[in-house]
């Protein structure tokens, strides 16, 4: 285990199991093949929240967003990992990341926007990790032709051999040509049937689809989803809805199982689907008078093709978009909640991004951001309904902080009455005044379910105010996300300086301008 923020702490099982609970709230996990030997926290992007940092027994490092389970960065040593520290190494001032193996290689990280060699280093892991996928690729075609060579040796044996079903070689064969086409299409909430992203699944001829297996990482809670219908069911095609709970990119491991209905031998398929960022939202009619009042607005010096380009990348589309005006508006809607995203771009370079969801729209820029390869962003922006609960929030919590003061007086003035009871009671126990004894014993326990009540009154109380904390901490994180770069980690200072100075209006304004 491994603590982080607040009540947060990272995991690690035996059966390669890594994720990330708050108290009893599991956040996200994903599985891995390998053990994690070693966990740590450590501040990649500088945003001030700690990523968990796991070291594997296969001589892995990677390092996941504490909120969604992405990786943000990964690298490769020569043997297991022994152990990861976070030290001032260079004795520069900054702590760096320090990973050690089994057989003594020791590896120092420096995550720095400066640094010179980092995007050099980055396109080598690139290519070195594509080489690696590539061989194991290759490794479990080779085990997959032998698995079949053996199943067609066997067939051939059995035939000979009466007691046994016979399996012919021309049982297990499909068409060489057999191909498996496949399609993502958004569905809406519908009766009984929640909305999901259909992944459906065709072969080219009349050979039928048996059993489809979905791997991805965190997205189904068993880590897999399989789909086998009724004998009397299965066809050429077949269609899998899958709900992504959080809107993060992830690719689509797929098993089709491929054959003819009186096979028992089946071709599997072997597909990688990449689903992307905003797979839950559907384009729809664009309605002006029906727009969110949400809204967030930058600039930025890019041409509006490559806006197009960002959007025919993360949003599941029937068709690539283009749009004949000179201007970009597009509407999509959010089939989770039916709630509407809006993104305009003008010629000038200015984009609005109009949701009044935070959290989307800083989903949205961060996503922006890396495709377009920009450093540093600032925006401006409103948000009425959440920056009304906002100032609300802030009245609660401060009386929630009155009212501890006032209970934590009440019980400090208690416990004094106590010890006044307990003397007096021991003293005519000493007199042999019984009566005094037992009418003091009846104050003390009187006193005493007074001081349980009052003490279960202060625990709800403080637990009302760890959610009003804990979602405090998410406005602010809301708010560094609409920016990015230097302006993120400027905005997320400036809004717990706001917090720490309790000071409700200066941390609005910095949400919306990103600086006071």
């Amino acid at each position: 285990m491994c603590p982080l923020d607040g009540a947060r702490f990272g995991y690690a099982l035996a059966n390669g199991t890594v994720g990330i609970y708050e108290r009893s709230n599991r956040h996200w996990r994903i599985k891995s093949r390998h053990i994690a030997v070693v966990l740590q926290a450590f501040d990649v992007n500088g945003d001030g929240v700690d990523e968990l940092v796991t070291g594997w027994s296969s001589g892995k490092v990677d390092i996941r967003s504490d909120r969604q389970g992405e990786v943000i960065f990964k690298e490769s040593l020569n043997s297991s990992i022994a152990g990861i520290v976070k030290a001032d190494y260079r004795v520069a001032g900054e702590n760096l990341l320090i990973c050690c193996s089994n057989e003594g290689q020791v590896r120092g990280f420096k995550f720095s926007e400066q640094d010179p060699n980092a995007l050099t280093a980055s396109l080598y892991r690139d290519r070195q990790e594509a080489i690696r996928d590539l061989a194991q690729k290759k490794q479990a075609l080779l085990i997959e032709l032998e698995h079949l060579g053996d199943a067609i040796k066997h067939s051939k044996y059995t035939i000979n051999k009466p007691t046994r079903p016979i399996v012919s070689d021309s049982e297990a064969e499909i068409p060489a040509h057999t191909k498996i086409e496949t399609l993502f299409t958004v569905e809406k909430r519908q009766n009984d049937s929640p909305a999901h992203v259909a992944v459906r699944m065709k072969t080219s001829n009349n050979t039928i689809i048996r059993v489809v297996t979905i791997f991805a990482e965190g997205l189904f809670k068993g880590e897999c989803l399989v789909t086998h219908p009724a004998v009397n069911h299965v066809k050429e095609s077949i269609a899998v809805p899958i709900i992504p709970a959080r809107d993060t990119p992830v690719d689509l491991h797929i098993q089709v199982f491929v054959g003819f209905k009186s096979s028992t031998l089946f071709h599997v398929f072997e597909l990688t689907r990449p689903l992307p960022m905003f797979s839950m939202y559907m384009m729809i009619e664009n309605a002006p008078d029906q727009e969110p009042k949400g809204f967030v607005t930058f600039y930025l010096n890019e041409r509006i093709p490559r806006a197009l380009a960002w959007i025919n990348h993360n949003f599941l589309l029937a068709q690539e978009y283009a749009p004949t005006a000179p201007s970009l508006y597009v509407t999509f809607l959010a089939i989770r909640n039916d709630t509407r995203l809006i993104i305009k771009m003008q010629n000038n370079g200015q984009i609005t991004i109009q949701t009044d969801d935070m959290e989307l729209a800083g989903n949205v820029i961060q996503s922006m951001c890396k495709f377009l390869n920009i450093d540093d962003l600032q925006t401006t922006g409103d948000f009425p309904h959440e920056l009304e609960i906002l100032q609300k929030l802030f009245s609660e919590i401060e009386e929630y902080q009155i009212a501890r003061q006032r209970i934590s007086s009440d019980m400090a003035e208690h416990s004094n009455i106590i010890r006044s009871f307990l003397i007096r009671a021991e003293d005519a126990r000493l007199l042999g005044d019984i009566s005094c004894m037992k009418r003091n014993y009846i104050d003390l326990l009187n006193l005493n379910r007074d001081l349980i009540h009052g003490y279960k009154i202060r625990c709800t109380n403080h637990e009302e105010l760890m959610k009003k904390l804990r979602y405090l901490n998410q406005m602010v994180q809301k708010a560094g996300n609409l920016r990015f770069g230097k302006y993120k980690t400027i905005a997320i200072n400036q809004c717990r300086a706001a917090i720490k100075a309790n000071n409700a209006q200066l941390l609005i304004k910095t949400i919306k301008t990103g600086s006071v």
